[in-house]
């Protein structure tokens, strides 16, 4: 039905249209009376097992957050960044994900803990938050009682601190990503593609 097409840092406007026009041209325009309209995306939920000769173990529990274009999303990206990653071998240098209480609660107190990260997705219609966990799988039990008990903690009072702290880093987390051209020209595609018009970033 459509198609954009976007690049960054480009040096010469007019020979990027012509690339463009050279491989994209040709493809033909879809009718108007055969295009099919999507339909919303639903969150079902259920449970799914993946059994392999691997003697290490991931275990995962999610459930239905909200739309990227909820008001909400902020609190989940707050929440997942109190979260954070965290896993036995990381690059990143010294101290990187050492607030994130995947590291603080799971990686440094419990042996048998691999790695820990929050997931958090938004799309246009749903989306998903939850906890990965993953570890030996003589330890399946452990960690799934971690796992439950990382998710419990997040309903009770968050500490005035912590959760500064997790709203500096998320600051931190966009600035950063708004300094990265590529990553300017991805968001700007996603709010034309999805809301239909692009947000202007102050810098």
């Amino acid at each position: 039905e459509k198609m954009y097409v976007c690049a960054a840092v480009i040096v010469i406007y007019e020979y990027f249209v012509e690339l463009v026009s050279q491989f994209f041209g040709r493809i033909p325009n879809i009718p108007q009376g055969k295009i099919v309209k999507r339909q919303p995306s639903q969150y079902i939920g259920g449970e799914t097992r993946k059994q392999n000769e691997n003697p290490d173990i991931n275990l995962a529990i999610i459930f239905e957050s909200v739309p990227w274009r909820s008001k909400d999303v902020y609190s989940f990206n707050v929440l997942n960044t109190l979260l954070g990653s965290s896993a036995s071998f990381s690059t990143g240098g010294p101290g990187k994900g050492m607030h994130a209480r995947t590291t603080k609660n799971l990686l440094n107190r419990y042996y048998y803990v691999e790695s820990a990260n929050a997931l958090n997705f938004h799309f246009s219609d749903t989306g998903i938050f939850g906890l990965q966990i993953g570890g030996t799988a003589d330890q399946g039990n452990r960690l799934l009682q971690n796992l439950i008990g990382e998710l419990k903690d997040l309903t009770k009072k968050i500490d005035n601190v912590e959760l500064t702290r997790a709203k500096n880093i998320l600051k931190s987390n966009i600035l950063m990503a708004c300094l990265l051209y590529t990553s300017d020209a991805a968001d700007d595609l996603l709010c034309v593609d999805l809301g239909g018009r692009r947000i202007i970033k102050k810098k």
